[in-house]
């Protein structure tokens, strides 16, 4: 492979002319030169069509492409994967701005390291352009991030860069329980398989919060479709059944908890992901038990903004190694 792969960036483009040219300017300023930029119009309304037409005036990296009907995301994102030609394919959206050197170290991390796939920290900015800071990982290599993936999606979809040929291979699925999740059950999906996905631990794009975005105006569907992604993933992965409800607390989704949990079912289901993850990937369990805590400790937080009522319970069960518990004790006497 040459030590300058080509680097396809797949941009999709609906109703997007108020930050696409911030976008897009990150995009032909980064300090990785080979790229080739697939921009698709998904039937935008507003002056994105005409916007891109001038940018492909100023560079000749950048090819348009129009859908003639609104096919969404997911079908937008596969087409893409078709038409690229590059070794590597990096994912961008048309409000987000990815910081000079993204794509440059992602390139060397890709050529220094045995992975299939890798993202980075984001932080956020607002549609003002305040910015504030983003998730962070503790862990980041392989196979940490996939222990992850049974609480969060760890990985930032739009600062994704991976291998054309696995992305080839493994499309987004445009199954009902992929929307407005396509990538968490993407990578999923494809870390079952063997690949392996690690994040390069350093800011290289800033995400933007759009309160018009599709995503923003669907939260409840992404987060029942990320509780239904994740049981599936536990499930298939670690050979266990877990039910809905008890990944819907691991999701922080209030409307999938449809059942009673005891507390020993809680601690119960949580070991098992523990020894499960230590038997089938063979690492440190007392840092799946780190990671763990920390997933807890984002529940506190909840706990804490949500349920103040219920705070003498909490620190009763403060005691108890898995804060779940606590949660779901706060939700259920709701």
């Amino acid at each position: 492979m040459p030590n300058n792969p080509l680097v396809s960036v797949i941009l999709p483009c609906y109703n997007a002319a108020h930050f696409l040219p911030e976008a897009l300017d990150s995009i032909i300023n980064q300090t990785y030169r080979n790229l080739e930029i697939l921009c698709i119009n998904d039937g935008s309304t507003d002056k994105t069509p005409e916007i891109l037409e001038n940018y492909v005036k100023k560079d000749n990296r950048i090819r348009v492409i129009h859908n003639q009907t609104n096919l969404k995301l997911i079908r937008t994102l596969n087409k893409g994967i078709d038409l690229a030609n590059g070794e590597y394919i990096a994912r961008m959206d048309a409000d987000d701005v990815s910081l000079p050197e993204r794509i440059e170290k992602q390139v060397a991390y890709m050529q220094q390291n045995s992975v299939d796939m890798v993202s980075t920290f984001a932080d956020f900015v607002s549609e003002t352009g305040k910015i504030t800071k983003g998730m962070r990982t503790v862990y980041t290599t392989y196979p940490y991030t996939f222990f992850y993936t049974f609480f969060i999606n760890p990985f930032i979809h739009p600062t994704v860069l991976a291998k054309r040929a696995v992305l080839k291979e493994n499309k987004y699925s445009t199954e009902p329980n992929a929307l407005h999740n396509e990538d968490y059950e993407l990578w999923t999906r494809i870390l079952r398989k063997g690949y392996k996905i690690e994040i390069l631990p350093e800011v290289l794009l800033l995400y933007r919060y759009n309160s018009e975005s599709v995503s923003s105006q669907n939260v409840q569907l992404q987060l029942d479709n990320f509780t239904r992604n994740l049981q599936k993933h536990i499930n298939k992965t670690l050979q266990i059944e877990i039910r809905e409800n008890f990944a819907a607390l691991l999701t922080f989704n209030p409307s999938g908890v449809f059942q009673v949990l005891s507390m020993s079912d809680i601690t119960d289901m949580l070991n098992v992901i523990i020894e499960s993850s230590v038997t089938n990937f063979h690492v440190n369990k007392n840092i799946l038990q780190a990671i763990t805590q920390r997933h807890n400790r984002r529940l506190r937080l909840f706990l804490f903004r949500n349920h103040p009522a219920y705070l003498n319970k909490f620190v009763y069960f403060i005691q108890i190694l898995m804060h779940l518990r606590a949660h779901y004790l706060a939700r259920k006497k709701l």
